[in-house]
């Protein structure tokens, strides 16, 4: 019944789609064709984003990303801050929330907090404003902007998330997709997400070829990495491991507000760790109503031990309930997760971005003048 309704609603929405489609191609177009400017920078900017409506990881790629580079240059994190309940430029500090800045600036800011993070809905007055304040930043990494092409990347980092088959996917709202596959051509490096750890080398062609990159796209695969868990309201307190719950039989409550979770369900199935799952939407703005529900679902469970168990991203929307939390404080932890490559890709990756950011930041000592704007 369910996929009678979703063929249903498919062709419903497929007239929406081939409307929606026409809209982007011109835009699209009207860039190409240079009728709408993109601003160019002499600084490096680098660009993550992804061709479907989220979930494939862009956060952790960013946060490799800095890690990378930030013990070498001066790097900034630029990104909209999407479900902020504010307005504007905002340049974050310790102590900016994931109401005021978004989640995932939050998450970068609390990880790096050396780095400058900002968010702006307009990236060319939002990377305006950071060198205006801080002139010496060598990086912008901007985040979620594949499509925001009023800024011209000069490195433009294309995710895919491995378990999703985004070359035969179809526009919104159709299908996932905000723009056609074809603009994938638009990119540098393709970065195929969330991949299996036991990926055999045969399945990593058969994907290359089914993403047909160009010759001068480069092709990585990544894999994510879950650390042990932690409290949320108590950083500096020790959690138990994932093997310590198991052995103790403790029981667990997932609560998740991500697009995609089932990488983090598949990790725990196989820690052999006794969970009960209760999803939230992308990105969910928590309220005290909801923390109602969740404590009420948590003392459902039929354990004498038990936890509950929230994603990184979430973890950092929660905080906001520090004051009121109670008993929360001691029974919810969050498991951190970053990005992995084997060692060959990494190497050969690692190599690309520092190569790069290297020779591009020395033209930029070459030329002179106001930044440019393309014609």
């Amino acid at each position: 019944m369910s996929k009678k309704r979703n063929s249903i609603l498919f062709f419903l929405f497929l007239p929406f789609s081939i409307l929606y489609g026409i809209v982007v191609l011109f835009r699209n177009l009207l860039f190409d064709w240079g009728w709408i400017p993109s601003r160019q920078f002499r600084k490096v900017i680098i660009s993550i984003g992804n061709l479907t409506t989220g979930g494939t990881g862009k956060t952790p790629h960013a946060e490799y990303l800095i890690a990378l580079l930030k013990e070498e240059y001066s790097v900034a994190f630029l990104s909209r801050g999407y479900k902020r309940k504010t307005k504007g430029f905002i340049l974050a500090d310790e102590h900016s929330s994931a109401e005021e800045i978004g989640d995932e600036p939050a998450q970068v800011k609390a990880k790096h907090p050396e780095i400058v993070v900002a968010v702006s809905e307009k990236r060319v007055r939002g990377i305006e404003k950071i060198l205006e304040r801080y002139p010496d930043t060598d990086v912008v990494i901007l985040d979620d902007a594949f499509q925001h092409r009023y800024v011209e990347p000069g490195l433009s980092i294309l995710l895919f998330d491995f378990r999703r088959n985004t070359f035969s996917d179809f526009l919104l709202p159709s299908g996932n997709l905000r723009e056609p596959f074809a603009s994938r051509r638009r990119a540098n490096v393709f970065l195929i997400t969330k991949t299996p750890v036991d990926i055999k080398p045969i399945e990593k062609r058969l994907y290359i070829k089914d993403y047909r990159p160009a010759h001068h796209q480069s092709v990585y695969f990544s894999y994510l990495k879950y650390g042990q868990p932690a409290f949320v309201f108590k950083p500096s307190r020790q959690a138990l491991t994932l093997q310590e719950l198991k052995e103790r039989e403790y029981a667990l409550l997932l609560l998740t507000g991500i697009a995609f979770p089932e990488p983090l369900l598949e990790h725990l199935r196989n820690s052999g760790i006794r969970f009960s799952h209760m999803p939230f939407p992308d990105h969910h703005s928590f309220r005290e109503e909801d923390l109602v529900k969740v404590l009420d679902r948590f003392d459902k469970l039929d354990a004498s031990q038990k936890l509950i168990l929230t994603t990184e991203k979430d973890a950092t929307r929660f905080k906001k309930f520090g004051n009121i939390a109670g008993d929360l404080q001691n029974i919810m932890v969050y498991l951190p997760v970053e990005v992995v490559f084997s060692e060959e890709e990494a190497r050969l990756f690692n190599q690309q971005i520092r190569n790069y950011v290297r020779t591009s930041k020395r033209d930029s000592l070459f030329h002179s003048g106001e930044n440019q704007v393309r014609s």
